[in-house]
């Protein structure tokens, strides 16, 4: 993604992130912020971005969340590296709106169809195995989860106009073109392999929204992101 990093000056300080690069020569050793690592996407040393450690759950915090909706675990597991930063309320919000499609747990047994319906079932009714549904969302894939959330963010905590360029093989570029498609000042790229995704997936991405452009790129997934990320070392070099 090609923007620069915006100011700190009003945000609070909480848990850091780290490049998984950090420890090779040349490596980036700066410790950013959540709101940082939003904006640049991939460190400078192109690295990924990861929480500098993994904060724990108390027993007490685990039992506060039985039956609690999908939204409001995500914003509680999402407090413990964010809070400090952004504040609950804000991640609520993001979390509210992100995932506001059925997130269906359902009883795991030979018999037992699956209905695509919310479950309020009870690991301790005859029954200690589920499935979490992750096919509820607007694309029906899992990425619908990371990507809804990150636009969400995006939208409430880059303070410029945003231009997000994605590689992708396929369920990737579908979720993140529907999580951004329509939002204001956001103009997304997506770069796929011309013969590399399913006609499906092909007709997502080319319906994703006006500010959504979809290029298919004659080569495979590995060229495709290959060009991503020589647009984002560019991008650093410019900052």
């Amino acid at each position: 993604m090609a923007v620069g990093a915006p100011s700190l000056s009003a945000a609070r300080m909480g848990l850091r992130f780290l490049s998984t690069n950090k420890d090779l020569p040349g490596g980036y050793t700066d410790a950013v912020s959540f709101r940082q690592a939003l904006s640049m996407g991939l460190a400078p040393d192109a690295g990924l971005f990861m929480p500098e450690r993994i904060p724990v759950f108390t027993t007490s915090q685990l039992e506060g969340l039985r039956q609690a909706p999908y939204a409001t675990v995500a914003a509680a597991v999402l407090d413990l590296f964010l809070g400090d930063e952004l504040g609950p309320s804000v991640i609520s919000s993001i979390c509210q709106d992100a995932y506001n499609f059925p997130v269906p747990l359902e009883p795991c047994t030979p018999d037992a169809p699956l209905t695509g319906q919310a479950s309020r079932a009870q690991p301790g009714a005859g029954n200690s195995t589920f499935i979490l549904r992750l096919d509820q969302g607007p694309t029906a894939s899992f990425k619908d989860f990371a990507a809804r959330f990150m636009a969400r963010a995006m939208e409430r905590l880059c303070e410029r106009d945003l231009t997000v360029l994605v590689a992708t093989s396929g369920d990737t570029g579908s979720a993140v073109g529907a999580a951004f498609a329509g939002m204001k000042g956001a103009r997304v790229y997506i770069l796929y392999p011309a013969h590399g995704v399913s006609d499906v997936q092909r007709q997502q991405l080319d319906r994703c929204g006006d500010n959504v452009t979809a290029l298919a790129i004659d080569g495979t997934f590995d060229d495709c992101q290959a060009l991503a990320k020589q647009a984002f070392a560019l991008s650093h070099d410019d900052t």
